[in-house]
């Protein structure tokens, strides 16, 4: 059975070239009449045309040509995808309770499916964070601790400014391939559409007992 990826790979081997019938035996390995089969295949989907009337000789058509440059997603079993929201939400509780971090993550709301019952390329994660109820100079510590423990470079303003928030959320997401984690205002998470899965109602301190 030729799946989109398989259709897609075939084509990549033959994009930019004049496919004659011999050249796409030779890829595909079949002879030359299960051959012929797959190129009417191909040309009825649109995917390949023919070249200047010939029968026997196609050039890949724009619906080919999408096909070449599409992307394809890994899907994900709901089991795994739920794991990886499971340790997404200890990780939250750790930022809270670290003095290491200035803020804490206030709310957690899966934007995407949730429950998780099919499986999907990912799971969007919305996440707002506030101050911990620490003093001007503690916080600024913990900002300055942060930047000078990261490669963030001082000129860029921006960067330098929002580093504090960008290491939570590098930390939430962890190098996961399925969790999609974007920052939000408070006020801005509260209209978003989704599932609230860790909410955090007091504004807590920083405490000694985790350094991360």
């Amino acid at each position: 059975m030729l799946t989109l990826k398989k259709i897609r790979t075939l084509l990549k081997k033959l994009e930019n070239k004049i496919i004659s019938l011999a050249a796409l035996s030779y890829v595909v390995k079949l002879n030359k009449r299960k051959t012929l089969e797959v190129a009417v295949f191909l040309e009825q989907q649109g995917y390949l045309q023919q070249w200047n009337g010939h029968e026997d000789h196609w050039t890949i058509a724009m619906r080919g040509q999408v096909l070449i440059h599409k992307k394809f997603y890994k899907l994900f079993k709901p089991s795994t995808m739920q794991s990886h929201v499971d340790e997404l939400i200890k990780r939250a509780a750790i930022v809270n309770a670290a003095v290491k971090y200035p803020d804490y993550v206030v709310c957690l709301k899966i934007t995407s499916e949730y429950p998780i019952k099919t499986s999907g390329n990912g799971v969007t994660i919305a996440f707002a964070l506030d101050r911990k109820n620490i003093s001007v100079d503690e916080y600024k510590r913990a900002e300055n601790a942060l930047r000078r423990s990261s490669n963030i470079r001082s000129g860029n303003i921006i960067e330098y400014l929002s580093y504090p928030h960008k290491a939570i959320q590098k930390l939430l997401k962890s190098g996961s391939r399925i969790l999609r984690v974007k920052e939000f205002s408070m006020k801005d998470i509260q209209h978003l559409a989704g599932t609230v899965i860790f909410e955090e109602n007091k504004t807590p301190e920083g405490k000694d007992d985790i350094l991360l």
